[in-house]
């Protein structure tokens, strides 16, 4: 979401201002930067308490706050693009799992689907300790803040958006949790197996499947993956955890 504000930013030369967590990815962080935006890094790890300093940081200087997840346009340019974009590529997939955290990118999802295809199933993948949307069906209510957690899926950190949970609760057909080491491992598996590098927290949905927490599809089962933000101290520390014999 940094790195797309800011890419956006640029393209329309308008000033863009950043909040990410002390504990942001140093590859997500640069990257924001590259992009011209200028960046805040906040005294604290987690992204619920970071969200909230970024928004005082907007009142306080009369600037429009832009949430990650809980805004129309964004889960619409997120999620909803995403499923038109699979319906032209793969206009027969039965299911569709992907990683959720605020929730914006599935919302914008469920929106599309129920538009263009209401019978796909939607299965949401998150982080064990942290896993905002299975809290809030369990409590019967949003759960829009989650204690900080130490991860390196930082993506998959904090809780949902109300207005993303409402759209969500009927609608996803299940949700999948896995933990830190599940993450890792499907790091390596994307990178070995097909040379494909994503950063953990956009590997939740593919981790889902290699540990078996997913039902078998009655069709094609879409994997969504989000993100490649990962700085190669962190990748050499995961490579070298689970492949050094």
């Amino acid at each position: 979401h940094g790195k797309g504000v800011a890419w956006a930013g640029r393209a329309l030369s308008v000033p863009v201002r950043v909040h990410v967590p002390r504990s942001v990815d140093q590859a997500k962080l640069t990257g924001i930067k590259r992009l011209g935006a200028e960046v805040v890094v906040s005294p604290v790890d987690g992204y619920d308490e970071t969200e909230g300093i970024a928004e005082a940081d907007a009142r306080a200087c009369g600037l429009p706050f832009i949430s990650a997840y809980e805004d129309d346009a964004i889960r619409a340019g997120n999620g909803g693009t995403l499923v038109l974009e699979l319906l032209d590529q793969l206009p027969d997939f039965a299911a569709v799992a992907t990683p959720l955290s605020g929730g914006g990118l599935a919302a914008g999802m469920a929106v599309a689907l129920d538009a263009r295809r209401p019978g796909v199933e939607l299965w949401a993948c998150q982080h064990e300790d942290s896993a905002s949307l299975a809290v809030s069906l369990a409590r019967g209510e949003a759960a829009t803040s989650l204690p900080p957690i130490k991860t390196l899926a930082g993506g998959l950190e904090g809780g949902i958006g109300a207005l993303n949970f409402a759209m969500l609760a009927e609608r996803v057909s299940g949700v999948a949790t896995v933990s830190e080491q599940a993450l890792k491992r499907a790091v390596v598996w994307a990178l070995d197996a097909h040379q494909l590098l994503i950063e953990p927290s956009g590997a939740a949905a593919l981790a889902a499947i290699l540990e078996g927490k997913l039902p078998r599809s009655p069709g094609a089962l879409v994997v969504v993956l989000t993100g490649r933000n990962l700085a190669l101290r962190t990748l050499r520390g995961i490579l070298s955890e689970l492949t050094t014999p």
